[in-house]
């Protein structure tokens, strides 16, 4: 979409930006032009997708994230984030050592996805973990 597309040439100028919260927003489709934007922010701290119909794009999200060593805060609630998505992302997630906080509120992995989530982040200096809603249960 060419919202997406002004927003990630936004980004590629804004290099300071904090705090980006786009929640609710359709990015699936316009994912790679947001892709292209964050790789260039420098000392991103929080980014909010919640509610974005993420699904597969995560994994390549979370790599680019996985760049960004000034991140602490990340919300992927409620984006179809299913146990092969999270699999596709927990290399990504090692890298996020820095990370303090990630909300995967309200998203369809299970039991499986849980165990390679919990591996991936077992080096982290994660303070807040949210799977709320997540069927973690065998």
């Amino acid at each position: 979409s060419e919202t997406i597309l002004a927003l990630a040439r936004a980004l590629r100028k804004h290099q300071n930006l904090k705090k980006i919260n786009l929640s609710g927003n359709r990015i699936n489709e316009s994912a790679g032009f947001l892709l292209m934007g964050l790789k260039k922010t420098k000392v991103l701290e929080e980014i909010a997708l919640a509610r974005c119909r993420l699904g597969n794009i995560v994994a390549d999200l979370t790599e680019v994230l996985g760049k960004l060593q000034s991140l602490r805060r990340i919300d992927l609630s409620e984006n179809g984030i299913c146990d092969s998505t999270v699999e596709s992302m927990a290399k990504n997630l090692k890298t996020l050592t820095n990370v303090e906080e990630i909300n995967l509120t309200g998203n369809s992995f299970g039991m499986r996805g849980a165990i390679i989530l919990a591996e991936s982040l077992q080096w982290h200096m994660l303070e807040k973990l949210n799977l709320n809603g997540v069927k973690i249960m065998p």
